[in-house]
């Protein structure tokens, strides 16, 4: 059923779907991004929040999640952004596994792009 419903996500409600790769729950993610999988790539707007959330899965502490977040990542043609803020609030999420991931996000934005670091 999710599945079906993003079918039907228009452009600017994509970010709204990603709301789950913040979830505690393993399995809460991993539905989250299977889903995402039936968007098709062409009516995936390059929105920032889009890019920050799918960038912390990328770097998810459950190797299932990262994985799944990695193939939508390459999928979709995002590239590191330069603009952190995103992150940085991820940092202080309520959940574990998001701080987690942030800060490893965070790490791999900066190694990508170590002119932004001051």
């Amino acid at each position: 059923m999710l599945n079906e419903l993003c079918l039907g996500l228009k452009r600017d409600d994509l970010a709204q779907a990603l709301i789950g790769v913040y979830a505690k729950e393993v399995h809460v993610r991993l539905a989250c991004l299977t889903a995402i999988k039936c968007v098709p790539s062409h009516s995936v707007q390059r929105d920032l929040q889009v890019s920050t959330s799918l960038w912390i899965a990328v770097h998810d502490p459950e190797k299932a999640v990262a994985e799944l977040a990695e193939e939508l990542w390459d999928r979709f043609g995002f590239d590191v952004c330069a603009d952190y803020s995103g992150i940085f609030d991820a940092l202080s999420h309520k959940n574990h596994n998001v701080r987690a991931a942030a800060a490893e996000a965070l790490t791999a934005a900066l190694d990508e792009n170590p002119d932004k670091i001051q």
